[in-house]
């Protein structure tokens, strides 16, 4: 989360940490992983992190990690890498940074954009909407469903298909390959490309 310095938004998540539940990853895997990344972001200079309660072994605590954007742009390798979990890294920035903080950020799935009464974003929007699948305004992301809207994609690495879902009623467009046919007889072809256009399709012939 980028936030303007002295905002009201790290004061609201660290009291929303405190009542956070610890929770229970998948595999013994994914717990240790999880603890690796937030000891990674504890071993950085000038990173502040708050965890919240643990109430037994193997359940992973919720983590806030704050810093600044210097620090961020900095240490930005860390602060990128995936830690899978229950975690949220903090940037205060100032006005003058939040083009420096954008330019940093890799490919994902979503981008949300918070925006203050008669704000334009519109220039934020554009850069945002460059390297991630899904643009959020005032809101936070839904959870995926089985939809013709619905959009769980972006581009690499955040996924291996840009240019398709991989939840969705058109996900199966992944597994998609297109093939090209040369002076292929008739009865080889697919009816959708035979001469006469046996099941009377839209289609461009060049």
């Amino acid at each position: 989360m980028f936030v303007p310095v002295g905002g009201a938004v790290e004061g609201a998540a660290r009291e929303a940490l405190r009542g956070a539940p610890a929770s229970r990853q998948l595999t013994p895997g994914m717990t240790d992983a999880f603890s690796t990344g937030v000891e990674a972001f504890d071993a950085l200079p000038d990173v502040e992190v708050v965890r919240g309660p643990a109430t037994a072994d193997g359940v992973s605590a919720p983590a806030l990690v704050l810093t600044d954007a210097g620090t961020f742009l900095a240490q930005a390798d860390t602060f990128l890498a995936e830690c899978f979990g229950p975690v949220s890294v903090l940037v205060r920035y100032r006005d003058t940074e939040l083009d420096a903080l954008v330019a940093a950020l890799e490919p994902s799935l979503t981008a949300t954009i918070h925006r203050a009464p008669g704000e334009d974003v519109s220039a934020l929007a554009a850069a945002l909407g460059c390297i991630a699948g899904r643009l959020l305004f005032d809101g936070w992301p839904t959870g995926v469903a089985i939809g013709w809207a619905q959009h769980h994609g972006g581009s690499w690495p955040a996924t291996t298909a840009s240019i398709h879902t991989s939840v969705g009623a058109t996900a199966i467009r992944r597994w998609l390959t297109p093939i090209a046919y040369q002076d292929a007889p008739q009865e080889v072809l697919p009816p959708e490309l035979r001469d006469g256009n046996p099941l009377g399709i839209p289609r461009r012939e060049s």
